[in-house]
């Protein structure tokens, strides 16, 4: 894929179909919660969730109009927790950067003053890379080697 312009745009009900294709795909969520798939019960009622409260904030990520990938932006009354899904065949070629250069403003103004947080693998090395390039910290790793990265809050200008 050629570096057309990433567009991002809030996630609509019609959009199921690409979300539970990222959210069924073993290699999107290896790294995701517990690193199993979602089944198709729970990707609606979590995408369902993303449309109706306005502390979730999912994006599409699309490059000509085809949808690439997923950020999303949760508010979790200690910071705003960021992640991104971006689906297989579009793996290597610098859309989870371009999502998180695109996403992260649009975080900032739905949030302002808020910090973010991301939750990455510690093995995930390309995710943490990417993240620290954006000003995130790494801080603590629990029990399932998630480490917690940390980016205080960009003050309003």
């Amino acid at each position: 894929m050629s570096q057309s312009e990433l567009t991002l745009r809030e996630i609509r009900p019609s959009d199921a179909d690409f979300i539970y294709s990222l959210a069924s795909d073993a290699r999107v969520t290896a790294f995701v919660g517990d690193g199993q798939p979602w089944s198709e019960e729970f990707t609606m009622k979590r995408l369902n969730q993303a449309v109706q409260d306005e502390h979730i904030y999912w994006l599409l990520a699309l490059v000509n109009r085809i949808p690439i990938g997923l950020f999303v932006a949760s508010d979790t009354g200690s910071g705003v927790e960021i992640g991104y899904w971006v689906r297989p065949e579009n793996w290597g070629q610098g859309v989870a950067g371009r999502m998180l250069n695109a996403g992260l403003p649009l975080v900032a103004d739905r949030f302002p003053e808020t910090d973010l947080l991301a939750r990455v693998h510690e093995q995930n090395t390309a995710s943490l890379k990417l993240l620290e390039r954006r000003g995130f910290r790494r801080g603590h790793t629990d029990d399932q080697r998630i480490m917690t990265l940390h980016r205080a809050a960009q003050p309003r200008a």
